[in-house]
C-alpha cells in the first residue's frame, strides 16, 4: 500500500494529477512499476474518483497498491 497527497491552489484536476504522479513515484521508490486500486479520500470515506478538499488551497489524498 502506498499513500500520498498533494496541495496547491491549482484546479482540482491539476491537484489530482499531481497526487497521482506522487503516488506512482512512491510505488517506484519501493520497487513497483505501477499502482492498482487507486482511491481518493473523500469527506467520509475512500472513493474511486478524483476528489479534492478545500476551496482556495485544494488537497488530494490518494492511495493504492504498488504492483510489479
Amino acid at each position: 500500500m502506498v499513500q500520498t497527497s498533494f496541495t496547491s491552489e491549482s484546479s482540482c484536476d491539476e491537484v489530482a494529477i499531481a497526487a497521482l504522479r506522487n503516488l506512482l513515484a512512491e510505488a517506484k521508490a519501493i520497487g513497483g512499476t505501477g499502482v492498482e486500486e487507486v482511491q481518493f479520500r473523500g469527506r467520509w470515506s475512500w472513493l474511486g474518483q478524483p476528489v479534492c478538499r478545500g476551496t482556495v488551497e485544494k488537497t488530494a489524498l490518494v492511495r493504492g497498491f504498488a504492483v510489479k
